[in-house]
């Protein structure tokens, strides 16, 4: 499969306090507070031929939760 696209994962701890968004690339990470930017740049992994990028949105930092 060429790269995985996850909206809905809880992520224990691994985010960095605040954003609400990571993009994985074969194990590095950055992370985002804008899904539309987040989405650019997993597009552009996936575009150069990676293959192992995920999407993680962190529902931990979400309001009311």
């Amino acid at each position: 499969m060429v790269g995985s696209y996850i909206l809905s994962a809880y992520w224990c701890g691994g985010f960095i306090m605040g954003y609400k968004y990571v993009v994985w690339v074969g194990g590095c990470d950055d992370y985002y507070n804008d899904l539309n930017k987040a989405r650019e740049h997993y597009n552009e992994w996936i575009e150069q031929g990676y293959d192992d990028v995920y999407l993680l949105h962190n529902l931990e930092n979400e309001d009311g939760i």
